[in-house]
């Protein structure tokens, strides 16, 4: 027989489990890795589950676990690693989908990032959190988010062109 609590926590999932996947994809490039991150994470929040649902925002609480989780195992791995997207994709072809392989491409580039840079960018456009709100919860200066998303963004403008006047001051 299934629990209130047990029925809260699979609500939650349900609803805001496609968000903290999206948010671990764009940091970590991998389905695989994401989804582990993010079960990962469902296991250490399950059992305070009842604590956290009585948060004024469990989906905040749950996203930073995320955040927290990657740039976690982003400090284990060797610097010189990097998770690659779609590196066996066949090339574009005129009849190919022009914008979903420079969607990919975005992504593939993301991920020559640093972890802190793909955090924000994530936080910033996928999540749609203002700098003060991913200063908050990466627990940095604003300033320092600021200054991260626009270098971030620069390096990203300077490997493809089309993504000039994607700088945009939050």
């Amino acid at each position: 027989m299934r629990s209130v609590f047990d029925e809260s926590f699979e609500d939650f999932i349900a609803v805001r489990g496609p968000e903290l996947f999206r948010v671990a994809l764009a940091m970590c490039g991998d389905p695989g890795r994401a989804e582990d991150i993010v079960q990962d994470v469902y296991a250490v929040v399950y059992p305070r589950w009842e604590r956290i649902a009585a948060l004024e925002q469990p989906y905040a609480y749950v996203r930073r676990s995320v955040v927290n989780r990657f740039l976690a195992l982003n400090r284990r791995r060797a610097s010189t690693e990097v998770v690659g997207l779609h590196e066996d994709r066949a090339e574009s072809t005129d009849g190919g989908l022009p914008q979903v392989d420079a969607a990919l491409s975005v992504l593939d580039l993301i991920q020559h990032l640093p972890p802190r840079a793909r955090a924000i960018l994530a936080l910033r456009y996928l999540d749609d959190m203002t700098d003060a709100a991913i200063a908050e919860l990466l627990e940095i200066k604003r300033a320092t988010v600021a200054a991260t998303a626009s270098r971030a963004l620069r390096r990203l403008a300077q490997e493809m062109p089309e993504l000039k006047g994607a700088h945009d001051d939050r």
